[in-house]
């Protein structure tokens, strides 16, 4: 009996017991991603179109999906910052990549819904880290794109 709890005291044997104590606590008490509610994703009420040129040739045409009846807290494809309370300044920008850190600091209006190659050529033709262009982007045409002819799009 006296050598079986020596055993029990040796280094190794408490350290195999430490180990599997951790990672039981690290299995029980990790959340399950099943569990994970998924966002709930805001209608679109409205669709509009920018056709945009890079360098004075046509790129494409990028189809933005807008939430008419509901504003999103948390950053989506496409969201606005302003110059601040009671200022007109304001500009929209298109997110290509999950910016959790701009959570809940910027209004989101709607999601890209056709043209994602076409944001992408702005991003990797025309854009820089900077923020400065390597090259003329510009919106040749924009409207807003009536119900009726929703279908007809793709």
């Amino acid at each position: 009996m006296r050598r079986a709890i020596s055993i029990l005291v040796q280094p190794r044997s408490i350290l195999i017991f430490v180990v599997l104590l951790i990672f039981l606590i690290f299995v029980f008490s990790n959340p399950k991603k099943s569990e994970e509610k998924a966002e709930e994703v805001p209608e679109i009420t409205h669709r509009v179109y920018l056709d945009i040129d890079i360098d004075e040739q046509h790129q494409g045409r990028i189809v933005i999906g807008l939430y008419g009846q509901v504003v999103p807290k948390t950053v989506g494809t496409v969201s606005m910052v302003n110059s601040g309370p009671d200022s007109n300044g304001s500009q929209f920008f298109i997110t290509t990549v999950k910016a959790s850190w701009l959570d809940g600091e910027h209004v989101v209006f709607g999601k890209v819904i056709q043209g994602m190659d076409t944001v992408f050529a702005i991003e990797g033709g025309a854009g820089t880290y900077s923020g400065k262009p390597r090259k003329k982007v510009v919106i040749v045409d924009s409207g807003e794109i009536p119900k009726s002819e929703w279908d007809q799009e793709r």
